[in-house]
């Protein structure tokens, strides 16, 4: 993929994150990608690229964190499918991700802005703290079309077709 490529966060690889068997083991978990992802495109760690033996641990900040969010619903993870990413044939798989805007913020408190990939494209509040962008079409349009991967251009036209329904409360139906 050639560089200033736009998509939205989190995107990686599904690997595990050390060369410990025990990595092999634990760390091939579509959601334990997901967290790993966020934890280095959002708050910078270093990427887990599955070269080194030291292992993570699932039980400390920020995954303890996701991981409870997830447990009581104030994260709702979806999944749109898989897709094709024909600039260097690596298979995506579409997530969708909603927070309770409290949940955001306090696991993100310390978001970073650039990370071993570029720049996280996102606003700040007067007090410092990330904010998103709206999830709007209009915002959406707003996104150098010309420079978004398509698969993450499907993703967004998904989840803006859907929108209602990830919205919905978790069990309820969309309003």
């Amino acid at each position: 993929m050639r560089a200033e490529t736009y998509g939205p966060l989190p995107g990686g690889m599904i690997q595990p994150a050390s060369l410990s068997p025990l990595a092999h083991r634990g760390d091939l978990s579509l959601w334990r990608v997901i967290m790993r992802e966020y934890h280095e495109e959002l708050l910078g760690a270093p990427e887990a690229t599955g070269d080194t033996g030291t292992e993570v641990d699932y039980g400390r900040p920020p995954y303890s964190l996701l991981d409870a969010a997830l447990d009581d619903g104030s994260l709702r993870m979806g999944c749109f499918g898989m897709a094709l990413e024909p600039l260097h044939l690596a298979v995506c798989v579409l997530t969708v991700a909603v927070f309770e805007a409290r949940t955001f913020d306090t696991v993100f408190a310390e978001a970073v802005e650039e990370n071993d990939e570029g720049s996280v494209i996102s606003g700040r509040r007067a007090d410092g703290a990330v904010v998103g962008l709206p999830f709007t079409e209009a915002s959406v349009a707003d996104l150098p079309a010309d420079r978004m991967s398509s698969p993450a251009a499907g993703l967004l036209r998904l989840a803006l077709r859907h929108q209602e329904m990830l919205l919905a409360p978790p069990g309820g139906t969309p309003g």
